[in-house]
C-alpha cells in the first residue's frame, strides 16, 4: 500500500494557501516556479482526498486506524470490492 504523506513542499503550499496567497506570490517565497506549485498543490490535494476516502472506508467498516492487521484488511477488501 502507498504511503500518502504529504512532503515537505505540500505542506508549506497547503499552509501558504490558507493564507490566501497566490501561486506566483507562494512561487517567489519557496523560490519554485508557479507551474511547480500549482503541481504540488493538486497532488497534495490528491492525497488528502484520498487519505480521507479511506478513513470513511474505515469508519463503515468500524475498524479505528490503529488496529489494522493484514488479514482484516484484505478480508476487507474482499468484501469491498
Amino acid at each position: 500500500m502507498p504511503k500518502l504523506m504529504l512532503t515537505e513542499l505540500e505542506q508549506q503550499i497547503l499552509e501558504l494557501t490558507a493564507k490566501d496567497l497566490s501561486d506566483y506570490k507562494i512561487a517567489r517565497k519557496l523560490h519554485r516556479n508557479p507551474s511547480t506549485i500549482a503541481r504540488s498543490r493538486k497532488n497534495a490535494i490528491k492525497k488528502l482526498r484520498r487519505a480521507d476516502a479511506d478513513l470513511t472506508w474505515a469508519k463503515q467498516i468500524e475498524v479505528s486506524p490503529g488496529k489494522l492487521s493484514e488479514e482484516s484488511i484484505r478480508s476487507s477488501e474482499r468484501r469491498r470490492v
